[in-house]
């Protein structure tokens, strides 16, 4: 499938998901509220921002790796210096954040890029500089994080960030918190914190390095 319609398809079955909506159609009402909604997720993500202040995460000024979003649901797009791997590429420009396309794949316990040419890169070739996070919120499919485990588990390089965040009336926010516990049981062989926050319009999820300052817990139910 074309890589547009694939990304097109995938934010709208997310959306779907969402919703709990039961027969999707293709009106022109149906098209204005996936708009809508995307751009009111979009907005959430200073919200995730301050939740990585709260935890005590410093964003900013390190080497940040963003993987397989794009235009419509990027969090780091034109908000924070970080490079965004990802094969949906359509409309994005490279600013203050290198993009380089491809998917993410992971080979043992080394996240592997493989371009549109099926080219395998290892991620420590394409920056002379160590990488400290590679990020991904609100995966579309639980197998997006296939192996991800082995690289918290394994490799003493990079740290990776699994989080998720949405609406609280939202139909399918059980099941991704659900999700996000799952992950969170494979891990071991080094620490990390977890923290979940709900409030009245918004939850958020995430997984993190060791060096985040709250412990594990529930901030607010």
């Amino acid at each position: 499938m074309d890589k547009d319609k694939l990304y097109r398809e995938l934010l709208k079955k997310q959306f779907i998901s969402a919703k709990g909506i039961r027969n999707e159609d293709e009106s022109d009402a149906f098209k204005i509220d996936l708009e809508d909604w995307l751009s009111s997720r979009l907005g959430l993500a200073e919200d995730v921002f301050s939740f990585f202040d709260y935890l005590g995460y410093e964003y900013e000024g390190v080497n940040n790796i963003e993987v397989g979003k794009g235009l419509n649901d990027s969090i780091f797009y034109n908000r924070i210096e970080s490079t965004l791997i990802t094969p949906f590429v359509k409309g994005l420009k490279n600013q203050i954040n290198p993009i380089i396309e491809g998917d993410i794949k992971v080979s043992g316990d080394n996240p592997i890029i493989v371009n549109k040419k099926k080219t395998l890169i290892e991620i420590s070739q394409i920056n002379s500089d160590k990488f400290d996070n590679l990020i991904i919120y609100n995966p579309y499919n639980i197998e997006d994080l296939n192996k991800w485990d082995n690289i918290h588990n394994y490799n003493k390089k990079i740290n990776i960030i699994v989080g998720i965040f949405g609406f609280i009336k939202d139909k399918d926010k059980d099941i991704k918190i659900k999700q996000l516990n799952d992950f969170k049981s494979l891990l071991s062989n080094k620490t990390y914190k977890y923290a979940l926050e709900t409030n009245d319009y918004t939850y958020l999820g995430a997984i993190g390095p060791d060096e985040w300052d709250k412990e594990f817990k529930i901030l607010r139910k």
